[in-house]
């Protein structure tokens, strides 16, 4: 009988126990992850770009501080742009080889980079491919969009339009990228690439709500 007592009584704990303690863990996992300089620099030392870990090592500690406070941050989005026009280039995937043989033929790119206390997280290059006769642009065959860097674990980043076109004798590429912070919808950032049949290019980035 005190065999069956002591069972019972092991039962009660047993259940009392998974009722109180369960839960807490469940919510606990739940919370998103923040980052720490620790953490970061081993996220950084797992990338293949090695120059963004030197560049986060030269930093001191308050600046790692700071930057590790605005990745945590969601009005990251309010981050400082770093915008720089591209120029016109021969694109060098195997795809569009063939292509860059024609004088006719060319490519304009522009990228925007994203910092965090000045440190840059982020850059997104939009490249539009068109072709052009004498002084004029004629048609663009496509807007292509590269995340050419990101090393803020807490923002993924996708491709949700595209678009291309004529206009004022040039030719425009335009892609809206999806951000998400902690697997949370973030907003879209637009970007725009130009190319001119002399060579020039430029862009510009907003954001839409």
């Amino acid at each position: 009988m005190a065999t069956k007592r002591t069972f019972f009584s092991f039962f009660l704990i047993s259940a009392l126990f998974c009722i109180l303690v369960v839960p807490n863990s469940v919510l606990a996992s739940e919370k998103p992850a923040r980052l720490t300089v620790v953490s970061y620099t081993q996220f950084l030392k797992a990338q293949s770009d090695k120059s963004t870990l030197y560049e986060f090592s030269k930093l001191s500690r308050q600046q790692k501080q700071k930057v590790v406070q605005s990745l945590n941050n969601p009005s990251l989005l309010k981050l400082d742009i770093e915008e720089s026009s591209g120029t016109v280039e021969a694109a060098s995937t195997a795809a569009y080889k063939a292509k860059t043989a024609s004088p006719l033929f060319k490519t304009a790119a522009y990228t925007a980079s994203y910092k965090a206390a000045g440190f840059t997280t982020t850059k997104l290059t939009v490249y539009v491919d068109y072709y052009t006769k004498n002084s004029s642009v004629t048609s663009v065959k496509n807007a292509r969009g590269v995340v050419t860097k990101n090393v803020n674990p807490l923002v993924s980043i996708s491709k949700k339009n595209s678009k291309s076109w004529v206009q004022n004798n040039r030719a425009y590429g335009r892609i809206d990228w999806q951000w998400k912070v902690a697997a949370k919808d973030a907003g879209i950032k637009r970007q725009t690439a130009y190319g001119t049949a002399s060579g020039a290019s430029g862009g510009s980035t907003t954001t839409v709500n």
